[in-house]
């Protein structure tokens, strides 16, 4: 923002400047708009401002080679004036946008944005993938990346384990592993997965890589954390939610591809 303060040396242009002196204050402001522009924060932030910048740009740019050629009187009426009209248009999108700015910025959870945590935590999915999905795996990851960002981890463990669960239903269910008993804890509907694993006449068969996952999530992570004993931490939470995105994206990933 500092050094956009060199763009008001712009209104200064005249048609008796000399080349030299047209030539310093272009190449000065492209420079200005060039840091302002490249600038990835303001790209998220300001990005009306971001497009009336690189079209300003653009055309301080032009000129500048133009200038460094000339001699003599270099700066005509035409060209003050379409500058003067691209700055103005530039400053008001700058205003537009610093006035809609939030006054918090809440760092990344690790690769995720906190703002699409809070409001589209599901994206993490592919959309390929979404349609094989249960609609309840999908409102739990929505609940999980709310208590991420708000480092509730063991809310947000809770949250991704009941989402793991719905689509672990849904993934025994199309690959015909039903338990036998009314028992639907893990173990069970892991062992009705190895069961048609081993069917030698079973139709379509689930991916023992994704069988060996869900086993091993079972046992090392959702296991222990039903005990009162155990609280997630932040950098927790951002695990096992990755992990569960993961198995929960295999197990429809092996759905769509099963015949």
């Amino acid at each position: 923002m500092y050094h956009l303060g060199h763009l008001t040396r712009l209104r200064e242009l005249n048609i008796a400047d000399n080349p030299e002196r047209a030539f310093g204050v272009l190449t000065v402001g492209v420079l200005s708009l060039h840091q302002f522009s490249q600038n990835d924060e303001n790209r998220v932030l300001l990005p009306n401002a971001i497009e009336r910048a690189t079209a300003l740009e653009k055309t301080l740019d032009a000129e500048v080679s133009k200038v460094f050629r000339a001699v003599g009187s270099v700066v005509s009426r035409g060209l003050i004036d379409r500058i003067s009209r691209e700055l103005a248009e530039f400053e008001t999108s700058l205003d537009d946008d610093l006035r809609r700015l939030p006054t918090y910025y809440v760092e990344k959870i690790g690769a995720y944005s906190s703002d699409d945590l809070i409001s589209t935590a599901s994206n993490v999915f592919p959309s390929v993938l979404f349609e094989k999905i249960p609609s309840q795996a999908i409102e739990d990851f929505k609940m999980a990346g709310r208590c991420l960002v708000f480092e509730a981890g063991t809310a947000c463990g809770f949250h991704v384990f009941r989402a793991t669960d719905a689509m672990l239903r849904e993934y025994c269910t199309h690959f015909n592993a039903i338990p036998k008993n009314n028992s639907r804890d893990w173990g069970t509907f892991i062992r009705s997965l190895r069961e048609v694993l081993e069917d030698k006449a079973a139709s379509k068969k689930p991916n023992l890589r994704t069988v060996e996952l869900i086993d091993s999530i079972r046992a090392q992570d959702r296991n222990p954390l039903v005990h009162p004993e155990l609280n997630l931490d932040s950098d927790g939470a951002l695990l096992i939610f990755d992990l569960c995105k993961n198995v929960v994206s295999l197990m429809a990933m092996d759905i769509k591809n099963s015949p």
